[in-house]
């Protein structure tokens, strides 16, 4: 409640900003979701849910290693601790988070059909004929 308050205010500075949000609490095992609405928490709608950092960190220890054997012995549980503390976040702006992700995408998907089409004509044409 007190995150909610400091995030309205500091967002919207030249007036006060009526309390209304959503209050997400994640800990290692579950994660409450507590609806605010004008400065007051609707407890009929809050959410528990049971899942939490240890379950996140449970499917990256099982996946990373599917993903990239060759790292397989560096995957120790404290890693994969610090890979997911390093890159999981919340968005700001959701809307525009998802428009900026659809674009990075296009943009791989691009680079990927590029390195598509040189492995073709590599393969076609020969090592030899590719390199000249």
């Amino acid at each position: 409640m007190l995150s909610l308050y400091y995030n309205q205010v500091k967002r919207f500075t030249n007036a006060p900003a009526p309390l209304t949000g959503l209050v997400v609490s994640s800990s290692n095992s579950t994660t409450h979701i507590v609806p605010v609405h004008k400065g007051s928490t609707i407890s009929s709608q809050a959410k528990r849910i049971s899942l939490g950092g240890t379950n996140h960190i449970e499917h990256l220890n099982k996946s990373l290693p599917l993903r990239y054997p060759g790292l397989r012995p560096q995957l120790t549980p404290s890693v994969i601790q610090e890979i997911m503390e390093k890159h999981t976040r919340v968005a700001e702006d959701y809307k525009a988070q998802l428009k900026h992700l659809e674009k990075e995408y296009e943009v791989l998907r691009a680079r990927l059909k590029k390195i598509e089409a040189d492995e073709i004509a590599y393969q076609r044409l020969g090592r030899h004929e590719f390199e000249k």
